[in-house]
């Protein structure tokens, strides 16, 4: 919560407040008080132009402090080994548990700094089997005055030959149904953790088309073109990958030409024709009830779907 302003706006404020009382016991007392507010005019105007960078960032952070009210885990932040964010000047706990494909334990804290304006640095230490999985899961949980906040972050660990658009196995498994074999399915169900982990790199070495090298073209193919249509193809009932539109560009990339039908007064109907001239192939699909809802006017049925 915030009941008081931090303790260097107060400061500021007070100072503010004793120079104008000053400048009206002055008046009252008949001192000429022009010539003082002229000096300090021209020795706050030599001071600001010398110190103009400093005094604009310290006034940006300072607008940024006054500007709305910290509250419990407010500016909660997580970055390489450490959380940081703002607390009030009541007791605090802060519970950080990482999740990875082995297990889930709770962080040690190796060091703990705190500020005179609730501002808190927390430095935590992170085993290194802990980095061997591909996505990591961090839960912060803070407590203070008898308030929770929970915070998640996922975080990926980059491995050479997995492509960077892989941030969760269980995710980027689920989307690599389109070119599944029916044994492959059948090998991962019910897989979990560390195991599917196994699994998902084993499939995406064997589908390798230059095994000797770091980079598996295939797989940063596949999942740029997942990252594609999860921009493009996204409704807001279903991620743009599980659409047709989305099926139908990932496996066969972006269409030579698409042709689009407008409804007229014999058919209300409204299409598009994706055409793939280097296959000799085109898929038509229909809006199914005019809010862009297009699936494929035929059932695609491939080798591996």
């Amino acid at each position: 919560k915030f009941e008081k302003a931090p303790k260097l706006i107060s400061k500021i404020i007070s100072m503010i407040i004793f120079l104008i009382a000053l400048l009206i016991i002055l008046d009252y007392f008949d001192v000429a008080i022009s010539p003082i507010i002229a000096t300090l005019e021209v020795g706050g105007l030599a001071v600001g132009l010398a110190l103009q960078n400093t005094l604009s960032n310290f006034f940006s952070g300072l607008h940024l402090l006054s500007d709305q009210a910290i509250k419990v885990g407010d500016f909660v932040e997580l970055e390489g080994k450490s959380i940081s964010g703002f607390v009030d000047d009541s007791p605090y706990s802060i519970k950080d548990i990482i999740n990875s494909n082995k297990d889930e334990k709770e962080l040690p804290l190796i060091e703990q700094n705190n500020n005179n304006d609730g501002f808190f640095n927390h430095r935590l230490q992170i085993e290194k089997e802990y980095l061997q999985s591909l996505s990591l899961k961090v839960k912060i949980e803070l407590t203070q005055s008898k308030k929770v906040k929970k915070v998640e972050k996922n975080i990926t660990i980059y491995r050479p030959g997995i492509s960077e658009y892989v941030n969760y196995i269980e995710d980027s498994f689920r989307q690599m149904k389109y070119i599944l074999t029916n044994k492959e399915r059948t090998d991962a169900k019910g897989k979990k953790g560390k195991e599917l982990e196994d699994i998902f790199l084993r499939y995406w070495r064997e589908r390798d088309p230059t095994p000797n090298t770091s980079l598996n073209e295939l797989m940063e193919e596949y999942y740029i073109r997942v990252n594609y249509v999860n921009e493009y193809f996204n409704r807001s009932w279903k991620e743009g990958w599980e659409t047709d539109f989305g099926m139908i560009y990932i496996l066969f990339g972006p269409p030579d030409q698409i042709q689009r039908s407008n409804p007229d007064g014999s058919n209300t109907s409204v299409y598009q024709v994706w055409y793939y001239n280097r296959i000799n192939k085109q898929y038509v699909f229909k809006d199914q009830n005019g809010f862009g809802d297009y699936r494929l006017d035929s059932p695609f049925i491939g080798s591996n779907y």
